[in-house]
């Protein structure tokens, strides 16, 4: 094997084993039920604020949003899982195991782009209100897990991969 190909394989061993380590507080926080009322809090009143930009007749009491359907009031919990915390935790885990590049550059980034998947995600959870609605209600759940669970992962790939990118990493 070339020493360029066996520097190549070795980067990416440690990038996979400093991915994992970084794991490890994730799994502690999800075990700990790890939960914080008023981020929840926070990410509905942002939601709130952009439904209602977006015409939606949206009430707000604490992190539980009330959206009225014709004749019908619809509630929305806004959970700890819908924040995306595991999303901005995954990003910085990714962006801080990758190999060859100066720390300076990942927290340099990390500070523009977890903000940015933060945005996101508020862009998400109104979309899917704002989408269930359009559809109907009973597609709040078909809507909820396409754009939660592969929109979300898609964004933290995608942001990642632009960040590479930039950095010349791919």
């Amino acid at each position: 094997m070339k020493n360029r190909t066996k520097k190549k394989l070795l980067e990416v061993v440690w990038f996979l084993v400093k991915l994992n380590l970084l794991a490890i507080p994730l799994y502690i926080l999800i075990f700990l039920n790890f939960s914080c009322q008023p981020l929840q809090n926070f990410v509905a009143f942002l939601s709130y604020k952009l439904l209602r930009m977006l015409g939606v007749q949206v009430g707000l009491n604490q992190s539980l949003l009330t959206v009225i359907y014709g004749f019908r009031l619809i509630a929305i919990q806004i959970s700890m899982d819908c924040i995306g915390w595991k999303s901005l935790y995954a990003l910085a885990a990714l962006v801080i195991a990758t190999p060859a590049v100066k720390f300076k550059k990942k927290l340099r980034f990390l500070i523009l782009g977890l903000p940015l998947l933060f945005l996101l995600n508020i862009a998400r959870i109104a979309m899917t209100i704002y989408l269930s609605l359009a559809l109907e209600p009973s597609s709040f759940s078909f809507v909820h897990d396409i754009l939660w669970q592969w929109g979300l992962i898609f964004a933290v790939l995608g942001v990642w991969a632009v960040w590479l990118k930039c950095e010349k990493r791919i």
